[in-house]
């Protein structure tokens, strides 16, 4: 009894620091309109630049069901999330 207990104590200690890096990580991304705040001369007409390299082609990483990333497809930055 005492083992099952630990191995669930220990599952939950693991995973839910595993959920909080996932989530600060992600969440220390900018959005959309930060991006576009952070970088106007970047973004025209709802299309944004990158601010790396300067690439127009971004494609969209999905990480999850809830949760993307938009990535310069020419360095490979992260620009930002929705």
């Amino acid at each position: 009894m005492l083992d099952g207990l630990v191995f669930v104590a220990l599952f939950v200690i693991f995973g839910g620091g595993t959920l909080l890096a996932y989530w600060l990580a992600y969440a220390s991304l900018p959005t959309f309109d930060e991006y576009r705040r952070r970088y106007p001369d970047l973004c025209k007409n709802g299309r944004c630049r990158c601010h790396s390299c300067g690439g127009d082609r971004v494609f969209l990483h999905t990480l999850d069901a809830f949760h993307r990333r938009h990535v310069c497809a020419t360095c490979g930055t992260v620009l930002y999330r929705s």
